[in-house]
């Protein structure tokens, strides 16, 4: 054998190794992703689906204070998974004003500001302090119910993930549609925005919580972190 053609084959056998083993190291990690991805939209469609269910019962509770009055509403709200959000219910009359409450009523309840007439729900901020307003639908005659979750408050330990259940293997960002700041027309222009987002990662989603009139409350950031993250999270519990 010729002395370039074994130098050919003392470079090019081991190169040949490095480069099989490059390969089967770059299809690991891809089979990985894809299942990464395939978990978070799974993930991300989960938020959704708690989002809803928060909304549902939100409708329950003030449909039920519109009809049977705010204490029961109370005792209904303070017995379920809400129970340490829950600030209050208001009934209003026909004219708006209202006729009777459980808890402390935000002054939002009572008097919404001009730029939302037609929502029933907002989200206001006050620092780290995230609230969530929902107005009920009229009951024949007039009578409706109101009533402000916290979502967040650091001083009361509630934090916004476990009211989705979202999971601890994910890093989760939400950014809030402060009604104070921006009435409903920049709030569905700006979710537009969000929503045509596309991440160079493959391993994150973005969705915008709405409310059932389309209002856009929320925007959740939900990514996958490194893996050495993953493998950290794993060995903690």
């Amino acid at each position: 054998m010729t002395w370039p053609r074994r130098a050919a084959l003392v470079v090019g056998l081991p190169a040949l190794v490095l480069a099989g083993g490059v390969v089967l190291a770059l299809r690991e990690p891809s089979r990985d992703r894809a299942a990464l991805a395939r978990e978070l939209d799974r993930q991300a469609a989960a938020l959704q689906s708690a989002f809803e269910r928060l909304l549902q019962e939100s409708a329950r509770l003030t449909r039920l204070a519109a009809r049977s009055g705010s204490h029961l509403a109370w005792q209904a709200g303070r017995r379920g998974r809400l129970a340490r959000r829950l600030e209050a219910i208001a009934v209003f009359d026909a004219e708006g004003r209202i006729a009777e409450w459980s808890g402390t009523p935000h002054p939002w309840l009572e008097d919404p500001p001009p730029g939302l007439p037609g929502s029933r729900s907002r989200v206001l901020q006050d620092g780290l302090l995230v609230r969530f307003v929902y107005l009920g639908e009229p009951e024949p005659g007039g009578r409706r119910a109101g009533l402000t979750l916290v979502w967040v408050s650091p001083v009361a330990g509630l934090a916004w993930e476990p009211l989705l259940g979202a999971g601890r293997d994910w890093d989760l960002r939400a950014e809030f549609f402060d009604a104070r700041t921006m009435d409903i027309e920049e709030a569905r222009a700006y979710a537009q925005v969000l929503e045509a987002w596309r991440p160079r990662d493959e391993l994150a989603r973005r969705l915008v919580l709405r409310d059932g009139d389309g209002t856009p409350l929320a925007a959740i950031t939900l990514r996958s972190p490194p893996a050495d993250q993953r493998a950290r999270r794993h060995r903690r519990r």
